[in-house]
């Protein structure tokens, strides 16, 4: 499906490759995030277990809290791509 519009274009602009370095490390940035909160929603029935904090203090782990960092980093990722997405359109354009 790619070979043939890189046959016609007979040259690979740096932008195109930057584009697919981007494309790719953000998809892996993704599927790093999302696999373990997956797990988590699938195969794992209880989380238990406590965070003991320099202070003394304890925190309780569970389902909730070990998913919570990576969903806001997969929202945060989603924001930042829009956000990207929007500033070379309106780049292109003016």
């Amino acid at each position: 499906m790619l070979v043939q519009p890189l046959a016609a274009a007979e040259e690979i602009r740096w932008e195109a490759v930057l584009a697919a370095a981007f494309a790719a490390l953000s998809s892996y940035a993704q599927r790093q995030l999302s696999t373990p909160v997956r797990r988590l929603r699938r195969e794992v029935a209880s989380v238990s277990g406590s965070l003991e904090l320099t202070d003394g203090r304890r925190e309780a782990i569970t389902r909730e809290t070990m998913i919570a960092g990576n969903e806001a980093a997969l929202r945060a990722l989603a924001a930042a791509i829009v956000a990207l997405a929007v500033a070379l359109v309106v780049l292109r354009a003016t």
